[in-house]
């Protein structure tokens, strides 16, 4: 089975769109994404809308979080809005109640059997939901992948692509969707081959136009949410 992985969509439609029609026109039987489809960006409520007619696996990123917590009111609008932007306020706003649910009580790592590949697929890391794993971490971090089953492990949260072999471990970041650090421009993600191991790295351009010019409308303060588009 050929699988596409997503991580850190990020409430960017803009970047989704290109991505799913490609996903359309190659066939393939299932999307994983390994958190944070909030945050950042303001179309939470269409990315699920759309990533809704596909057969998809999902589980929680520490944006999903933030966004329960603001729900909850453990947190303030007003810090999240200096550092993020406006967009998990606006998420509240824009998603239906029955898509808050969905997005607040998603498990933070999901672990399923599809041919050769036994998948773990987390947000950060199997044992903390907001690791970072970048490719130069200490060592220890990745010894930590022997303590699991899987042989195959789907992450997210650094925004930059990465492939590691520990062992016979595979260790797979397909980078952001949204808000790529790595490649500006571009909704990064990554195909699965279930049966060979095969993983192929994916960059697809779309058209950041007119989510810059909504960034500088609702969050000129957040110079991020510009950079990285």
């Amino acid at each position: 089975m050929k699988i596409a992985l997503l991580s850190d969509i990020h409430g960017n439609i803009d970047a989704l769109e290109p991505v799913l029609e490609s996903i359309r026109k190659s066939g393939l039987e299932k999307i994983f994404v390994a958190g944070d489809l909030v945050g950042y960006y303001y179309d939470p409520n269409l990315v699920l809308a759309e990533l809704s007619k596909f057969e998809t696996v999902f589980v929680k990123g520490n944006h999903e979080v933030i966004l329960k917590e603001l729900l909850e009111k453990k947190i303030s609008a007003s810090e999240i809005r200096k550092y993020y932007g406006s967009a998990h306020a606006l998420a509240l706003e824009s998603l239906t109640p029955k898509q808050i649910e969905f997005l607040c009580n998603l498990p933070d790592m999901i672990s399923l059997k599809i041919e050769n590949a036994h998948i773990n697929m987390s947000h950060g890391s199997p044992w903390k939901l907001d690791e970072y794993l970048y490719p130069d971490v200490l060592k220890e971090n990745w010894q930590k992948f022997y303590d699991y089953i899987e042989n195959v492990f789907i992450v997210g949260n650094t925004h930059h692509q990465m492939f590691k072999r520990i062992g016979g471990k595979l260790i797979i970041n397909p980078g952001s969707i949204g808000q790529s650090r790595s490649d500006i421009g571009c909704a990064q993600w990554a195909k699965l081959d279930t049966d060979s191991l095969e993983v192929t790295f994916i960059s697809t351009t779309y058209d950041t136009s007119s989510l810059k010019t909504k960034c500088e409308q609702l969050d000129p303060q957040v110079s991020i949410l510009r950079k990285s588009l």
